[in-house]
């Protein structure tokens, strides 16, 4: 007889890490849901008091519950990259650019080239275990 704790049946464990992945999806689920229903009423208040605020030429107003202000957000986005590449090479603006690797297109082109590399990228394989459902 001994000590140790029995070990469970591999297919028990999978049935159960099956049933507990249900489960939060369901709640994920659930969650989003709800949270969608707040964030459309909070866009639809959004919406009014930015309209109110420019009716009344007013960038903040005051009250009891809280202020409501105007702020502005700049965003950018390229219109030809073709043009704009050179251009950031030629006036050393490269730090314009965000650095990151498109894994679609990086596999694609491994995939082309017989498993070759590009210069200066280095390739890291994680192992992880996934469960699928019978």
């Amino acid at each position: 007889m001994s000590d140790q704790p029995e070990k469970p049946l591999f297919s028990d464990v999978v049935s159960f890490y099956v049933k507990l992945r249900d489960e939060k999806d369901e709640l994920d689920r659930l969650h989003k849901e709800k949270v969608a229903k707040y964030s459309a009423k909070l866009e639809e208040l959004d919406a009014y008091l930015l309209a109110e605020l420019s009716a009344m030429g007013m960038e903040s107003v005051r009250t009891d519950h809280g202020t409501a202000y105007v702020s502005r957000k700049e965003r950018f986005n390229c219109t030809s990259w073709p043009e704009l590449i050179p251009w950031l090479i030629q006036n050393n603006q490269v730090e314009l650019l965000q650095k990151r690797l498109s894994e679609t297109n990086l596999k694609q082109y491994i995939q082309q080239n017989s498993g070759a590399l590009p210069p200066a990228i280095q390739s890291t394989v994680v192992r992880e275990v996934n469960v699928r459902r019978t």
